[in-house]
């Protein structure tokens, strides 16, 4: 055999021993099973996953120095800080994610993530992501729930990501539930709104006295941050929003503060709150037929009929359901809904209804 064959045989049998041999990613970190609080921050110091494999809870404040993950694998991690510490800290440009692999959107078999103190979870210039689990962040004094603090330099809104799950933001003292802190000395304008996002799952906010559900710590500061919504349903449980701009698509918004937004907004933005709740189309002659409209955030309906020779409005022509009764056999008439919502806005709904 010549050299140039030795070396040729030499490198298929190289490349035939390294395909046998495992690959490993370079810097791959595997997860780290956590069984309490002092284990489950020394994971997120290291960065990576951090899976619970027993429920953990602590009245010391939790902090986030490298991009982690929680999984809180079914089981419950509860912080209850004080009124002057804040739950769960994430540090500036570090990225936190939230989840519960056996989340299943039932309350009984599944985990729970639970931070309460002055800032619930504190993510100035941080990122708070969370794809699933039930996830209940509470605020107090002049902290927000998710968010700044009171501190000038710790004040503003960070960014929230959320994508899933089931997420409660309650500022029982004066800041917003997600966004800026009040700011404790006067005449401080509170703090800035942060980024939020939410693709899926289901949000409930609860701004504080003095901050909006969603915005800015304290209502005369204008830099309400910005919001998205492509998914799930928001609700506005107190105070609305102050961010700006806003953007609305395949989701439901609702609550005492959504004003003006509340509703059901397609993938075009576009609301369609209003609908006839059946698909019936004919009335025989001489007999009635009941039409209704559903949706949410209706103020008042007015019906009309266009032939009230042929069908004509026998009750209820200022209510949600109106009866109607066919007259002349074959005969056709559109019946008209207008819908006033309680923003002021109108839609008119149509439905040909035939006599048989």
């Amino acid at each position: 055999m010549n050299k140039t064959k030795r070396t040729g045989a030499v490198a298929l049998a190289l490349v035939m021993v390294l395909a046998l041999v495992p690959m490993v990613t370079p810097n791959a970190q595997a997860a780290t099973v956590v069984i309490n609080l002092a284990g489950l921050e020394a994971a997120l110091n290291s960065g990576g996953e951090a899976v619970l494999s027993a429920n953990i809870s602590g009245t010391t404040q939790l902090s986030v120095k490298n991009n982690s993950t929680i999984d809180l694998n079914g089981h419950n991690l509860i912080v209850k800080a004080s009124n002057a510490t804040n739950a769960i800290v994430i540090e500036p440009g570090i990225t936190l994610t939230i989840k519960d692999s056996k989340y299943t959107g039932n309350k009984i078999d599944n985990g729970r993530l639970e931070a309460w103190g002055r800032v619930g979870i504190h993510n100035t210039s941080a990122t708070l992501i969370i794809d699933s689990g039930f996830v209940t962040a509470t605020g107090n004094s002049f902290g927000a729930a998710i968010g700044g603090d009171q501190r000038t330099s710790t004040i503003d809104g960070g960014t929230v990501i959320i994508n899933g799950g089931t997420v409660t933001a309650t500022a029982n003292g004066l800041g917003a539930a997600i966004g800026g802190g009040r700011g404790q000395v006067h005449p401080n304008p509170g703090g800035n709104g942060g980024n939020v996002r939410i693709t899926g799952g289901t949000v409930k906010a609860t701004g504080g006295s003095s901050g909006y559900d969603i915005g800015s710590g304290r209502s005369n500061n204008s830099n309400g941050g910005t919001l998205e919504v492509t998914g799930g349903t928001l609700e506005f449980a107190n105070s609305g929003t102050n961010a700006s701009p806003l953007s609305f698509k395949n989701c439901t918004i609702k609550g005492k503060g959504a004003e003006g937004f509340s509703g059901k907004y397609n993938a075009q933005g576009k609301r369609n709150l209003a609908e006839f709740s059946n698909t019936k189309k004919t009335a025989g002659q001489g007999k009635t037929l009941k039409l209704t409209v559903k949706g949410e955030s209706i103020k008042a309906v007015k019906w009309t009929t266009s032939k009230k020779a042929n069908v004509k409005i026998t009750k209820g022509a200022n209510k949600k359901t109106v009866t109607l009764k066919g007259v002349k056999k074959g005969k056709k008439s559109t019946i008209k809904a207008v819908v006033t919502y309680k923003d002021g806005s109108k839609k008119t709904l149509k439905r040909i209804v035939t006599v048989k």
